[in-house]
């Protein structure tokens, strides 16, 4: 199976404070693949950090809740941080995480402001000024315009890969 990033999978031209807001980039990103595709993680590049947290989650393009992340987490340093575990929007645990391959999605991050995160400047993207590192809503809305395009990334197993990978992953999926 191979794993394909969609998002800005950039390291970024430029960071600063979020502000305890929540961002995301107005166009979305196309999930590669077709058909059903499992989330392996969904990333966000950490600049610097001073104390607090962070949380991400996915949108569709109607801005309605996905999936976030299991949990709101304190940077352990900088780079991107990755994390694998993911909720629906009452806290339940998703085992199986997926998307829709060619389907656009908001990928959309969140901090308690004490968080630096790397971002290019742009001119598609849109912030609402609320903290959702408790958990995000079912849609997001009261959003306002700006110019930062956040460098957040999915990863998605997709079914691409060579028939030996496929077969290697069929024996293990029966074993």
């Amino acid at each position: 199976m191979a794993v394909e990033y969609f998002g800005n999978n950039d390291n970024g031209d430029s960071n600063d404070v979020s502000y305890g807001y929540s961002w995301w980039t107005d166009a979305g990103y196309v999930c590669p693949g077709v058909g059903v595709v499992d989330v392996v993680s969904l990333d966000i590049n950490i600049a610097d950090i001073a104390s607090g947290n962070v949380r991400c989650a996915i949108f569709d393009t109607s801005k309605n809740f996905v999936m976030q992340w299991d949990n709101q987490y304190a940077p352990g340093g900088t780079g991107w941080m990755s994390k694998t575990a993911f909720t629906d929007q009452g806290g339940t645990p998703i085992d199986t995480p997926q998307l829709t391959g060619g389907t656009t999605y908001l990928l959309v991050l969140t901090d308690d402001g004490t968080v630096k995160f790397y971002f290019q400047t742009s001119s598609t993207s849109s912030i609402i000024a609320t903290d959702y590192t408790a958990g995000f809503p079912a849609a997001l809305s009261g959003e306002s315009a700006h110019t930062l395009e956040v460098c957040i990334r999915c990863a998605v197993e997709t079914g691409g890969g060579s028939i030996v990978q496929l077969i290697q992953a069929e024996r293990r999926r029966r074993s």
